[in-house]
């Protein structure tokens, strides 16, 4: 489902297996050639009756399963033509790419823009900003007129993957050196 969740599962019925025999399954991964063992990470469901087994909470990889039973040669069972392919999206990345303060002092009157960009996951996406400033949902690359403050942006892919970034829009006032005074110096004089 997401970067990184080892949530894979590998599902396996055998209708003709014949239960007088004992018999059991093993997982393996296809590159190394060693087994998973379940307990660890993987979890392992046989169901006797029903001559199944389901692994489960698989890391991304190359699997087969084989089936032993007492006396007879093993059953290796695989999606062609490589082994079962448990595969994970790649990782949501979320940036900044600029930040413009807000220049009003003035609440709900802003002009702070924030630009984000964001790679990986699966689409659609869903993008969900909270601040300050009311953004509406589903604003990808850029907020604008936004009031000064923190800001939060939570980007969600379909298989519901979070990412979030979290901005501070600065606020920025004009500088204000109070009114003109004189001064004198020697015989020079000015004004601020």
């Amino acid at each position: 489902s997401c970067f990184g969740a080892n949530d894979g599962t590998i599902s396996v019925d055998l209708a003709d297996a014949s239960t007088s025999i004992p018999y059991n399954f093993d997982l393996f991964d296809v590159n190394t050639g060693l087994p998973l063992i379940p307990g660890f990470d993987v979890t392992e469901t046989e169901d006797k009756t029903a001559k199944s087994v389901v692994y489960s909470n698989v890391p991304p990889g190359l699997y087969r399963v084989v089936f032993f039973k007492a006396g007879c040669p093993s059953l290796v069972i695989q999606d062609p033509p490589f082994g079962f392919d448990i595969t994970e999206p790649a990782e949501i990345i979320g940036n900044v790419d600029d930040i413009d303060p807000d220049c009003t002092a003035a609440a709900g009157v802003g002009n702070g823009q924030v630009d984000i960009s964001f790679t990986g996951g699966i689409g659609p996406y869903t993008i969900i900003w909270s601040g300050p400033t009311a953004v509406p949902n589903g604003t990808l690359s850029t907020a604008a007129n936004l009031d000064a403050g923190n800001y939060t942006v939570t980007i969600t892919d379909v298989n519901g993957c979070p990412e979030i970034l979290n901005v501070t829009v600065p606020i920025t006032t004009p500088a204000n050196a109070g009114p003109p005074t004189g001064l004198a110096c020697s015989s020079n004089s000015f004004a601020l």
